[in-house]
């Protein structure tokens, strides 16, 4: 029976250094004179086993890259933006001048909707025109009692007009750099006049009421009051007409009746944002 140990570091250590003399001594030593007709024939045994190991292939490095590490982007310096305004509402007043018209009409109106986007809104407005007219006359003055004179006016005949126009309208502002806030917009739809008269020296009374399509453009600027609300002043031109059809009472004809209301006008008001 045998037993078999493995080798000492010191027993490997000499083995390569025998490996390693034997392999310099058979490169040294000079070749026979049968070498040049085969090389092989003086080669040793160990040179050859050597000869027939593979030769490493060598590493290869073109797929290895540097990728630096991303770095977060510093925040731009300035203040913080403030909360975007969803809608815009305003109130206002002014005066109409119709053409063709004797005499202006007051006017008072609302309009408010949503900002589609930052410089665009569109919404609904409604106004309010209103125009009215006293036929007088002034009789001879008499006295009160303790002799004081006053001079007697009679009212003959009124008349009063509401024209109401309501309207989907769309407006763009805001572009820029100003510090004013400048705008433009145009409105659609739906009007109506009512008139109303009364003739008292002949004891009548009149009403009719007329419809009509109607449009408005206007143009005007804002002065910014605080955040969110500023002052408004705006020149406008309205247009359309408004008819109704009527019977005469005498003939029993019916004709229709229509009227005008171009014209155009100026309003300031308030206006603020949600």
């Amino acid at each position: 029976m045998s037993y078999r140990t493995n080798p000492t570091r010191s027993e490997r250590g000499a083995a390569l250094l025998a490996i390693t003399f034997t392999v310099l001594a058979a490169v040294m030593t000079p070749p026979a004179a049968h070498a040049a007709e085969d090389p092989a024939a003086f080669a040793s045994p160990l040179v050859l086993a050597y000869a027939q190991l593979p030769t490493p292939a060598p590493v290869q490095w073109a797929a290895v890259r540097y990728v630096p590490e991303p770095q977060a982007k510093p925040k731009p310096a300035g203040p913080r933006p403030q909360h975007q305004v969803r809608g815009v509402s305003q109130i206002h007043g002014g005066v109409y001048d119709p053409e063709n018209v004797l005499g202006k009409r007051a006017v008072a109106g609302i309009r408010g909707g949503p900002m589609v986007t930052r410089n665009l809104q569109v919404g609904l407005m409604f106004d309010w025109m209103y125009d009215s007219e006293n036929l007088t006359t002034s009789n001879a003055s008499t006295n009160i009692p303790g002799g004081q004179p006053i001079a007697v006016t009679q009212v003959i005949s009124r008349a009063s007009l509401h024209q109401i126009p309501l309207m989907a309208y769309g407006q763009l502002e805001g572009w820029g750099k100003l510090w004013l806030v400048p705008y433009v917009g145009a409105g659609g739809g739906y009007q109506f006049m009512v008139i109303t008269a009364d003739d008292y020296a002949n004891n009548q009374h009149v009403s009719a009421t007329l419809g009509g399509w109607g449009w408005q453009t206007w143009a005007g600027v804002g002065v910014p009051l605080g955040n969110r609300v500023r002052a408004t002043g705006e020149l406008f031109m309205h247009g359309g007409d408004v008819s109704r059809t009527t019977t005469d009472q005498l003939t029993g004809i019916a004709y229709r009746e229509t009227a005008r209301t171009d014209g155009v006008g100026v309003r300031f008001g308030l206006a603020w944002g949600m």
